[in-house]
């Protein structure tokens, strides 16, 4: 039994973007699609509400991204994360809070707040680094390595360097999985590389953190096709790799009641039930975490984690 389009939409819409997100819960889900016009309407239709409700939103082909391995669709993710306003817009808060007058042309730098207030820059600096002790590096809830990338981008913004690359343009060449200085992350106490061992602590600080940048929270939309299917033009996903990207999906789902406003959605074709090599029959842990104990034998559950969707017309 297949759901419609619109109604998964819908219930997706009401029961978890509307609040259930935004408040700090998280959601992994499944969906099949008859055709490659299903999948793109489905992700486009959920990009467009999610971008409404004023997510962060990162559109993640596993065609370009190796989605088994946890720090490249960080990384993927990250590419697709607007730093600066969010920075902006938290800082922003930081001064209207503590009663700043924001500069007409909107500068958020250090010479153009003193100037405005009053005040000399060796005052201003002191206390942003203490709106940063007392909001960011003290949230331990957060990874050390994130709350110190946080850090140095907020004081970047506000006290941007005349070096190329500066700090913040370091921090944001790690944070994207691009080349950077080795001694100059380690300065900025960014002691090891996004990987394995810490993508997912990188990915779960990241959903939590994006409310302060002014964002409801993350939406990730995965085009896990290539996965169980192969598409010319496109990565080629060996047996192991199928496994690994398999096992990071377990991992979300198994972290849904420690991740804090997120929501996975993962689509592929019909291959991820009907390929015994590639879908989801080669991967039992899975599995078994998208049975419905309990179901309606006349009406499938559009919030179930595994949903098949109905086809949608093609021109």
């Amino acid at each position: 039994m297949a759901v419609a389009l619109d109604e998964w939409v819908r219930c997706l819409d009401n029961e978890y973007l509307a609040e259930f997100i935004a408040d700090g819960g998280s959601a992994v889900r499944l969906i099949v699609a008859p055709n490659v016009d299903a999948v793109d309407t489905a992700l486009a239709t959920l990009a467009g509400v999610a971008l409404e409700w004023g997510y962060g939103l990162a559109w993640v082909d596993a065609g370009q991204t190796k989605v088994q391995l946890i720090e490249q669709l960080f990384h993927a993710i990250a590419r697709q994360i607007d730093w600066e306003t969010g920075v902006k817009h938290w800082l922003r808060g930081q001064l209207e809070k503590s009663g700043y007058t924001i500069p007409e042309s909107g500068a958020l730098d250090v010479d153009s707040l003193t100037v405005c207030n009053d005040i000399t820059r060796a005052e201003l600096l002191a206390e942003a680094r203490r709106w940063v002790a007392h909001t960011i590096s003290s949230d331990h809830s957060l990874y050390r390595e994130f709350r110190n990338a946080m850090a140095m981008l907020v004081l970047g913004q506000l006290n941007p360097q005349s070096v190329t690359p500066s700090d913040a343009e370091v921090v944001y060449q790690w944070l994207r999985g691009e080349k950077c200085s080795l001694s100059v992350l380690k300065r900025l106490r960014l002691f090891q590389r996004i990987g394995r061992h810490n993508g997912r602590l990188m990915l779960s600080s990241l959903a939590a953190f994006l409310p302060k940048l002014g964002l409801k929270g993350l939406v990730v939309l995965l085009d896990i096709r290539p996965v169980v299917s192969e598409i010319p033009g496109g990565l080629r996903y060996t047996r192991a790799a199928i496994q690994d990207f398999y096992e990071v999906l377990r991992q979300c789902i198994d972290s849904t009641d420690e991740l804090r406003h997120f929501l996975l959605v993962a689509a592929a074709g019909p291959g991820l039930i009907e390929n015994e090599r590639r879908g989801l029959n080669s991967y039992t842990a899975l599995k078994l975490r998208t049975i419905e104990d309990v179901r309606d034998k006349d009406r499938s559950n559009p919030l179930g984690m595994l949903v098949h969707l109905e086809g949608v017309p093609t021109s």
